[in-house]
């Protein structure tokens, strides 16, 4: 994956899955953690509205308190609305914009 951070491969990140009753996934968060920041590769989720990516963002959280991460960071477009307006109401602020 090319972000404007680096280029990943997304086998080697560290992440978690989200699995549904029937073993199939609905959803997946990568991350990767240098020194005490902590920043979102992906989140993706295949069912909306049912607390998937809420659920994979708060074990992101819980593995850069293990790590004491002073922050995550994570990169989306400006015209993802459905992101900005996700992240910000689990209180992520927008640092900058280019």
């Amino acid at each position: 994956m090319v972000i404007s951070s680096g280029i990943y491969k997304c086998d080697k990140l560290d992440g978690f899955a989200a699995v549904s009753e029937d073993n199939k996934m609905i959803g997946l968060v990568t991350y990767i953690i240098r020194e005490n920041e902590c920043e979102m590769i992906s989140l993706d989720s295949i069912v909306e509205d049912k607390g998937v990516g809420s659920a994979l963002l708060k074990e992101v959280e819980k593995a850069e308190k293990e790590k004491s991460c002073s922050q995550i960071k994570l990169i989306t477009t400006n015209d993802n609305l459905h992101a900005l307006k996700f992240y910000q109401k689990k209180g992520y602020r927008l640092a900058n914009c280019l």
